[in-house]
């Protein structure tokens, strides 16, 4: 219970401040003062920045660290620079955070469904990202046609990603889920 809550919070923090430039959490608008102010992406449009994916992916291995109880994997490789990062990087960095998440499984899930011809690109990663479960079949990260992703698309892959991550780190129990209990 821990993990799912813990990986959630994190998730949400993530997305909102660390994704969305300029953008505060509601736990830090009290101490508005002590943060830098970031530049603003002119109506949600742009594309999400390297300098904001580092900050984003070093939040959630914290969080990995911290929640799952894991040693910190690889380095990332993603520049922490202002130039917009594309979807070959960010399915690099899923790559080593399921990685580095792994010691931490308690369960394996059944392989998704998908149909590759939907897709507007394909690699190996993607595929069996795609086939645990990881990322969306026809999400952003699939089906777009641009190679950059906007902060509404970089969140919604995020927040993809981290569901699972809570599902194969969480082993349920009988008494609390209804699927798993005994019919009378």
């Amino acid at each position: 219970m821990r993990v799912s809550i813990g990986l959630a919070v994190i998730a949400i923090e993530c997305i909102v401040s660390g994704s969305h430039a300029g953008a505060q959490s509601p736990a830090n608008q009290s101490d508005a003062a002590t943060h830098t102010k970031r530049k603003e992406i002119a109506s949600g449009l742009g594309a999400v920045t390297g300098q904001d994916a580092t900050v984003v992916f070093g939040k959630i291995q914290s969080a990995f660290v911290y929640v799952l109880a894991v040693k910190p994997g690889v380095p990332s490789g993603i520049k922490n620079n202002s130039a917009p990062i594309d979807r070959k990087e960010v399915i690099s960095e899923f790559i080593r955070l399921r990685e580095m998440a792994s010691p931490a499984f308690r369960m394996k899930l059944r392989p998704a469904r998908y149909d590759k011809s939907r897709w507007s690109w394909n690699t190996p990663d993607l595929e069996s990202l795609v086939k645990e479960g990881y990322v969306a079949p026809l999400g952003p990260l699939t089906t777009k046609k641009s190679s950059t992703l906007t902060p509404a698309e970089f969140g919604d892959a995020l927040g993809f990603f981290l569901s699972r991550i809570s599902q194969v780190t969480h082993q349920p129990s009988t008494k609390w889920t209804p699927y798993l209990q005994q019919s009378d």
